[in-house]
């Protein structure tokens, strides 16, 4: 926008290394060609995102796969723009939950726009009640490409990430992936075998777990989902002892033990000894912290 412009501007014409002239009037010149770098600097936003929507609206009508690159530049454009809360709701208001949503789930679309696709999701729900609201409606179709074996493993990562940020801190989205179908979800991850996958399933595991005491009062768990999370956690013991040179998955699954224990202290006295497997796990990690938390976490149950 026009601070970026001023700063390219000021940046090209002083560097820091010699005293500015403040008192110093812009000539006629000066002027003009500060006028000239502003206006190349600024782009308009909103027309911008409403071009590269008609340009990915045009394929979803009739695809051609030598567009293929430009529809994957132009999502790249909307993540970068959709990063700003206001511009996210204005790609809401053009339609662009269908947009993205279509985008995903056709296969005829290569690899690139897909994973592309998800990760404008991403960018556009993380932190924003209001896309969220928009999406939340859609993660049970976005749960099905998680579900199809026939799907890779790196898109599968793309789309539980943008169910991760549609989700995280919405109530309609914490019942939802404490649902039967949520936890057949994590199961499934867990599985896959790809560390990629199981890192962001493990991380909202941990969130859906431990999410504020408010949503806890409000989402009653079914004693089968409660019984199916207790299975979760099991395999998450099984798995850190395989993933335990993956730093980032080791410790969100010793977060996600931490608070199954703390919200199911019978889990622990029925499967004491697996449990205190994971403590070699956490020293590897070398989380003096994290060592800490967990041993008083078992201490107290």
């Amino acid at each position: 926008g026009i601070w970026l412009g001023l700063l390219k501007w000021s940046m090209q014409y002083n560097d820091g290394t010699q005293p500015s002239n403040l008192s110093r009037t812009l000539s006629p010149e000066d002027k003009l060609f500060l006028e000239r770098v502003m206006k190349e600097s600024i782009k308009d936003e909103v027309k911008v995102l409403t071009q590269c929507y008609e340009i990915l609206q045009e394929q979803l009508q009739c695809f051609e796969p030598e567009h293929e690159e430009q529809m994957t530049n132009a999502l790249i454009e909307i993540q970068d723009i959709t990063e700003q809360i206001d511009m996210a709701r204005t790609f809401l208001k053009i339609g662009g939950p269908n947009l993205l949503l279509r985008l995903i789930l056709e296969r005829k679309f290569g690899g690139s726009v897909r994973k592309q696709a998800a990760i404008c999701v991403s960018t556009i729900c993380q932190n924003n009640i209001a896309c969220q609201d928009e999406f939340i409606g859609e993660v049970r179709e976005l749960i099905m490409v998680i579900s199809d074996e026939s799907e890779n493993a790196a898109l599968k990562a793309k789309v539980l990430g943008s169910i991760s940020a549609i989700v995280r801190n919405h109530l309609k989205g914490f019942e939802l992936m404490r649902s039967e179908a949520g936890v057949e979800m994590f199961k499934q991850c867990l599985g896959s075998g790809d560390s990629a996958l199981r890192s962001k399933a493990v991380f909202l595991m941990k969130a859906t777990v431990m999410s504020d005491d408010d949503f806890k009062d409000r989402i009653p768990i079914e004693a089968t989902t409660a019984s199916r999370f207790r299975e979760l956690a099991l395999d998450c013991i099984e798995i850190s002892k395989v993933e335990k040179s993956n730093l980032t998955l080791a410790r969100n699954i010793c977060e996600f033990l931490v608070a199954c224990i703390e919200s199911d202290a019978k889990l622990v006295l029925e499967n004491e000894d697996r449990f205190k497997s994971v403590v070699e796990v956490i020293n590897s990690i070398g989380d003096d912290d994290l060592a800490q938390t967990y041993g008083n976490a078992i201490e107290t149950a």
